[in-house]
């Protein structure tokens, strides 16, 4: 049985062991975890609700070495969601893997948290039976990334001049726009609170950016979208339309890969598509026939109850790495000695 501990400094150089295991080198992760701020303060003792950073947690075998580790952070304007962004599992450590994970899920679903979301790359299966057959997550849905190789034209019939930027008096009509284009059978899940859609004061300060548009008509807006980036090389673009407007997607997305490209001409270019929206096939079928291929692709996994789940299946497969999106593939295998 492992020892679950809240991150700890004096650990860093076993985290840094266990991360250059799995990858071999290296690696970012280990620089950002080194100085999150989140990691730093006691913020055990706060409500659930004043909680608005990144938490991570080990599980300690009794040789006092680090074999699983995972960060989660909660939606923004949403303490009752949280999502697991980062975890990464030593080899032969499964059972302290799913001790930490349960952990967690427990110990913020005691304080109120309802929903705990991770995504995970779709071409390893064991990351779903880790987290869905050993820890009780089921598998929601997925998410792709498409990217931009080349448009011949960017000329659209939406002029620029037409994007508004956000401003949080816009909240609540984003909202009920989001909401009413995620299917009926995610809606429990995954539908927003207009909190989630609030610009913080403090926006900029950090090394991610992100801009927000919206287009409005006579009744409201009617589309909600956002460019975001972590490095300002790296652009996503997501795209929310209301169903009267679904076929202009392609006009719209054209407007604002010319608004990224004014910005830098030396910049890579995806769109987020979300199968759990009512648009995704149609804007799926837009993407593929207009110079955008398919870049990476993620299972969205859910667990929104409590009901433990048994399972004698065993896994093998000897490390994973899980990160958040955008980014490396989120589970590299290494020396894979069992098929």
């Amino acid at each position: 049985m492992a020892k679950i501990k809240r991150f700890d400094i004096k650990y860093h150089s076993k985290i840094k062991k266990l991360l250059d295991g799995i990858n071999g080198e290296n690696t970012p992760e280990f620089d950002e975890i080194m100085h999150s701020l989140s990691n730093m303060l006691p913020l055990d003792l706060l409500p659930l609700r004043f909680k608005h950073l990144s938490e991570s947690y080990m599980a300690i075998n009794e040789n006092n070495d680090v074999k699983a580790f995972l960060t989660l952070s909660p939606s923004k304007g949403n303490f009752e969601k949280w999502y697991i962004r980062r975890f990464f599992l030593d080899e032969n450590s499964y059972d302290e893997g799913k001790q930490l994970i349960d952990y967690v899920v427990s110990k913020f679903g005691a304080a109120g948290a309802n929903t705990f979301l991770v995504y995970a790359d779709e071409s390893d299966e064991n990351s779903a039976v880790l987290f869905t057959k050993m820890c009780g997550f089921r598998h929601c849905s997925r998410e792709v990334l498409w990217k931009l190789n080349s448009v011949e034209n960017l000329d659209s019939s939406v002029h620029k001049n037409e994007f508004v930027f956000f401003k949080n008096s816009y909240a609540k009509q984003a909202t009920e726009l989001y909401n009413s284009s995620v299917l009926p059978h995610f809606k429990y899940s995954l539908e927003c609170e207009k909190e989630e859609f609030y610009e913080s004061p403090f926006k900029g300060l950090g090394k991610n950016l992100s801009y927000k548009y919206v287009l409005e008509d006579s009744n409201g807006i009617y589309c909600y979208s956002e460019l975001s980036s972590f490095d300002d090389k790296n652009w996503i673009i997501d795209i929310t339309l209301s169903k009267q407007y679904e076929e202009s997607f392609f006009e719209v997305l054209k407007t604002l890969i010319l608004i990224l490209k004014n910005r830098s001409r030396n910049i890579n270019i995806f769109v987020r598509n979300r199968n759990y929206m009512t648009s995704s096939k149609l804007y799926e079928e837009i993407l593929s026939s207009n110079g955008f291929s398919e870049y990476q692709s993620k299972i969205l996994l859910v667990k929104d109850f409590f009901k433990p789940v048994k399972s004698d299946e065993t896994i093998t497969n000897p490390a994973i790495l899980l990160n958040e999106l955008p980014g490396r593939p989120a589970f590299t295998k290494c020396n894979r000695y069992n098929q």
